[in-house]
This record gives structure tokens, sequence and C-alpha cells, in this order.
């Protein structure tokens, strides 16, 4: 009985056949990086015992079919990600009954519609939701913190719209929260500092205005925080240079003004800073020169002739 079938890599062409839905054993289905074309068969149903359907980086269109998902009880990971496939996300309903999930992976395809509330009535054990690059809009549903296991959520590159709902920040396992790329818009929530997992906080490309939150200064194992090309004013909050893990950071692209806090020499983990194209004022902190790993530096350009020693500046 036939339970594990890889045929990733394999310079596969043509339709998946429908013929695959009779091994009924199969725990692992694996076509990945082929050139597979045609629709995902709705026989695919027939895999009861199926944990592993890796479908992703092929040629398939249409739509994912009703219903196909619905029977795979045993479901842990689904990745059809960088197909062509399209419609809305209404296959994600059958996707309920899969309470083993721990990871859905269907970005980089056309899906389009709104992200459906009933997302949240996914498995609490799922640990990563990957949609990017897609064509999603709407506003993103609070149901989202639902899924109390999530580590990884990407929705980046989409178009969503609207504020995003004060339940995300209170996600506390999130390790990843990437919304970049659409346009989101009012305040980054004031409680962002809930997120006290959170390594990797990307919310760049989209149309926040309003302030910095006071207590992003909580996030203590944050590692990267991009929140470029928005319209974010006010100073920068001081705790955010109190971020001892902090190795990335990209404010540019905004209108942030005032005076640069005379402690950020406390980024001593920092690599790559990036403050350029907002409105500060004043001079540049001898504290930067504690900034010992530092190879990006730029948005100091009106006292170029102090940073000789600091880092690179494109």
């Amino acid at each position: 009985m036939l339970s594990f079938l890889d045929l990733a890599n394999c310079n596969l062409t043509g339709a998946i056949p429908a013929s695959l839905g009779r091994l009924s054993h199969l725990s692992v289905l694996s076509l990945s990086m082929n050139q597979l074309t045609g629709p995902i068969p709705a026989a695919l149903g027939n895999l009861s015992a199926l944990e592993f359907l890796l479908l992703d980086t092929n040629l398939l269109d249409g739509s994912v079919p009703a219903g196909v998902l619905g029977n795979m009880n045993s479901l842990t990971e689904l990745f059809i990600t960088e197909n062509c496939l399209q419609g809305d996300l209404s296959f994600l309903s059958d996707l309920s009954s899969c309470r083993k999930l721990s990871l859905v992976s269907i970005g980089s395809n056309n899906f389009t519609g709104k992200l459906p509330g009933y997302v949240g009535n996914l498995s609490s054990t799922l640990q990563s939701f990957f949609a990017t690059t897609n064509m999603l809009s709407g506003e993103l549903p609070a149901t989202i913190s639902n899924l109390t296991g999530l580590e990884i959520l990407d929705l980046s590159e989409n178009q969503f719209h609207g504020k995003i709902p004060e339940s995300i920040m209170e996600m506390e396992n999130l390790h990843i929260l990437d919304l970049s790329v659409n346009s989101l818009s009012g305040s980054i929530p004031s409680n962002t500092g809930l997120l006290k997992n959170v390594l990797r906080l990307v919310l760049e490309s989209n149309e926040f205005s309003g302030s910095i939150p006071k207590d992003i200064g909580n996030l203590t194992k944050l590692e990267i925080l991009r929140l470029s090309h928005n319209q974010l004013s006010s100073t920068v909050p001081p705790s955010l240079f109190h971020l001892d893990s902090l190795i990335h950071l990209d404010l540019s692209q905004n209108m942030l003004g005032g005076a640069l806090p005379i402690d950020m020499g406390h980024l001593k983990q920092i690599y790559h800073m990036d403050l350029s194209s907002n409105r500060f004022l004043g001079s540049i902190p001898d504290s930067i020169g504690q900034c010992q790993m530092i190879t990006y530096l730029t948005g100091f350009f009106w006292q170029l002739d102090r940073l000789a020693n600091f880092g690179s500046m494109p």
C-alpha cells in the first residue's frame, strides 16, 4: 500500500491525473517544482489519509475545487504556492475539518476577494499562514486572532485596506507579522507592544499615519522593524532605541520629525539603519558611534562628515 509519493523536481508536465485519487493510503503527495498544468483534480479529495499535500511551484490554474480538502482530516501541511490558481478563498472553509493543520501556504497565485472571516475557524494548531503576493482585498478580519497558535502571518503584497484589527496585536505567539505592500491605513495599533514574541514586524509600503506606538519598546525580542513608505509623523519613541535584539531598522520615507534620542547607541546589534526622507531636526547623537556592528547607515546626510567611520552610506 503506497503511502509516500514524492515526484518533486522531476520535470513533469501535463495535468495531475485524477487516478491519484485512488491511492487511498497516501499520507504524502509531493509534486512540487514541476511544470504541471491544469486544475487541481477534485479526485484528490478521496485521499482521506493525506497529511502533506505539496503542489507548489507549478503552473496549475483554475480555482481550488470545493470540498477537495474537506475529507483530508489528517492534513498537516498544504503547499499550493507559486502557481496560477485563481478565484476566491472559499476553499479555506473546507480546512476547518483539518484539526492537525500546522501550515497553509497559498502565496504567489492570483487569488481574489476577501480573506473570509471563517479563517478564524482553522485549527488552533496552525503555526504558519502565507497568502502573500495575490490580489486579495477588503479589510483584515479580526477573527484571525482566533488562531492562537499562529507564529507566522504573511499577508504582504495584496490589496487589503482599512485598519489593522487591534486583536491581531494580541497574538502573543506571533514571531513574524508581515502586512507590507497593501493599502492599510489609520494608526498602527497602540497595543502593538503586546506582540511580546515577535521577531520581525514588517508594515512598510502602506498608508499608515499617526505616530509609532510608544509601547514598541516592549518588543524585546524584535530583530527586524520595517515601517518605511508610510505617512507616519510625530517623533520616534525613545524606547525603540533600547531594543537590544534589533538588527534591521527602516523608518525611511515617512514624515517623522523632532530630534533623535541621545541614546541611539543602545542598539548594540544593529547593522542596517535607514532613517532617510523624514523631517528630523538637530544634530546626530554622539552615541551613534557605539553602534559598532552597523554596515548600512543612511538618513544622516546633513552631517555626513561626522559619520566617516560609521558604516557605508550609498
